[in-house]
């Protein structure tokens, strides 16, 4: 069975739909990688005019828990030609930062595996159980815990109690 093709105009207007839809209701959304303004020290940019809209937007300023030593987390929803993805990514960046020794980064890599990445699948399990979401680990110059998904574009009505349900969940974690 082929997947559905839709249009760029067609993913283009799920993409400002989703996002209008999210920030009626209450979150921060923008069209800027808040990972990247973090990194260059530079402020997020929120608005930019159609011309210049993605294929993506992100979600930014959920009280994320501290349950690891991560920089900071970020949530991007995109649209392709055949499905919506979510992505919910924390970046361990500083941990990394003053080490020069391989066997330095090796340490902070099993730390990683054996204690911060267990207590981040273990507060998203449920989430992850719900709504069909796996995790993907990639090692660079820093960590990326990425929680992500795909969905049809008929099921386009998850995405925003996905993103609810990760809010309280942690806005009930927190309390």
């Amino acid at each position: 069975m082929q997947e559905a093709k839709y249009s760029e105009n067609e993913q283009k207007e799920l993409i400002l739909k989703l996002k209008k839809d999210l920030e009626i209701e209450g979150f921060k959304t923008s069209w800027q990688d808040p990972f990247f303004a973090w990194m260059h020290g530079e402020p997020l940019q929120r608005e930019l005019s159609d011309q210049d809209t993605g294929d993506n937007f992100y979600i930014y300023s959920l009280p994320f828990p501290n349950v690891a030593p991560f920089d900071i987390a970020t949530i991007r929803i995109n649209a392709d030609s055949r499905f919506i993805s979510f992505v919910m990514t924390f970046y361990f960046c500083m941990v990394l930062e003053n080490f020069l020794k391989a066997d330095k980064f090796n340490e902070i890599f099993d730390r990683h595996d054996n204690d911060w990445l267990l207590k981040l699948v273990d507060y998203f399990t449920d989430i992850s159980d719900r709504f069909s979401l796996q995790w993907d680990i990639e090692y660079d110059e820093f960590i990326e815990d990425s929680l992500w998904g795909n969905f049809s574009f008929e099921s386009v009505e998850d995405i925003i109690p996905l993103i609810q349900t990760i809010k309280d969940v942690l806005h009930d974690r927190k309390n």
